[in-house]
């Protein structure tokens, strides 16, 4: 995560926006607190490496069991100034995540993907842990706001 805000970015949000702070010590504390480990990098760049999430969940308040693997967004679209996406998804030992199953992935993604077409001021609601939200490609200008919440 970036020391600041970086709109260029498709994970542009810097560590300050993602733990709401200005102290380093609170981002270091969240993280480790998620089971997470983090590093420091070179200008003040916040490296998070989340701990070990299930392929499968259960949806809360529903009977479903879900798919819900942030893979697909790393592997296909974290590409910045920071970031090579086919480089950002590791194994536990550091390997590389191959493409061939990646591929799969993002197939199966695609074609069970919904899409809407949004007009001016739409909002939608959804449960995130149900579904992956704005994966597709865009032409800008578009502005999404989006809040999180349990």
């Amino acid at each position: 995560m970036p020391d600041q805000d970086d709109a260029s970015s498709p994970i542009g949000r810097s560590w300050r926006s993602t733990f709401q702070t200005e102290d380093r010590s609170v981002a270091e504390r969240i993280t480790k607190e998620c089971g997470g480990t983090f590093e420091w990098l070179e200008g003040n760049v916040f490296k998070h490496t989340s701990c070990r999430l299930p392929g499968i969940i259960e949806v809360e308040n529903t009977t479903e069991k879900n798919f819900f693997n942030q893979m697909v967004a790393v592997y296909f679209g974290w590409n910045d100034s920071r970031n090579v996406s086919t480089k950002a998804l590791t194994f536990g030992d550091n390997g590389l995540m191959p493409k061939e199953p990646m591929d799969y992935l993002g197939k199966i993604s695609t074609e069970l993907s919904v899409a809407f077409k949004w007009e001016k001021s739409d909002i939608i609601l959804i449960n995130n842990m149900a579904v992956q939200h704005s994966r597709s490609s865009y032409v800008p200008p578009r502005r999404i706001y989006a809040y999180l919440c349990q």
